[in-house]
């Protein structure tokens, strides 16, 4: 996997100059968010984005240059399977030290479970929240990688997931601006038709009705009819 992506599409395509600021943005994005938790990552990611655009690096960049790289984004996370996407859903991208943790965690909590199984009604809550935590605890131990190639594709689809994350964030920036464009120029028409209608008046095209004075009403009077 290279997050040096190559955006094309029969229908839309990027600019060699988006595309060189794109790959910069969301290879940046990666190095800035890092190996954090998913909530963690979001947060980055928004401050990352809100960051590039205020620098003024996303002026020559639209919403629907974004859009490309997410598609190709998208594309590039279909290679991976689900080892690596529960591994990333459950947050378990771990140092070897919490990988042992957890599982000396899953033989407690185990242990705990078992002991909890007396006659005494409390005990069989006790004993289903202990089996409840085991089960997530296990699931997320299941998702470890167990040799260098699944290390590597589970930190592959994790810098996907953060370039992802970042470029949901600028294309969210770049649409707000996008709006307040809109509407001003929306406002800007609105102007200079009112400018118009007013010059129309000023000018003696006005009628007592309301209104302008149709064209050709106006041509008739000047013919005399």
């Amino acid at each position: 996997m290279s997050l040096n992506f190559l955006f094309s599409s029969k229908k839309q395509s990027l600019s060699p100059e988006s595309k060189k600021l794109l790959d910069a943005y969301t290879a940046g994005a990666v190095k800035e968010i890092g190996n954090v938790k998913k909530i963690d990552a979001e947060i980055k990611a928004s401050q990352y984005a809100s960051d590039f655009y205020k620098s003024g690096k996303a002026e020559s960049l639209t919403s629907a240059d974004v859009k490309i790289a997410e598609k190709q984004i998208a594309k590039e996370m279909k290679q991976y399977g689900m080892k690596e996407r529960l591994n990333y859903a459950t947050d378990a991208r771990p140092s070897k030290l919490e990988s042992l943790l957890l599982k000396c965690a899953v033989l407690s909590v185990g242990g705990l479970a078992a002991a909890a199984t007396g006659n005494e009604t409390g005990l069989a809550t006790v004993a289903a929240g202990f089996a409840l935590l085991t089960a997530q605890t296990a699931l997320k131990l299941s998702t470890f990688p167990k040799t260098d190639e699944q290390e590597r594709k589970i930190d592959e689809y994790a810098d996907l997931k953060h370039a992802q994350l970042a470029l949901k964030q600028l294309k969210r920036e770049l649409k707000i601006k996008e709006g307040l464009e809109r509407d001003r120029r929306i406002d800007e028409k609105i102007d200079s038709y009112k400018k118009q209608v007013g010059q129309l008046f000023a000018a003696g095209y006005g009628q007592p009705s309301g209104g302008l004075i149709q064209a050709v009403n106006l041509k008739k009077q000047k013919e005399g009819r």
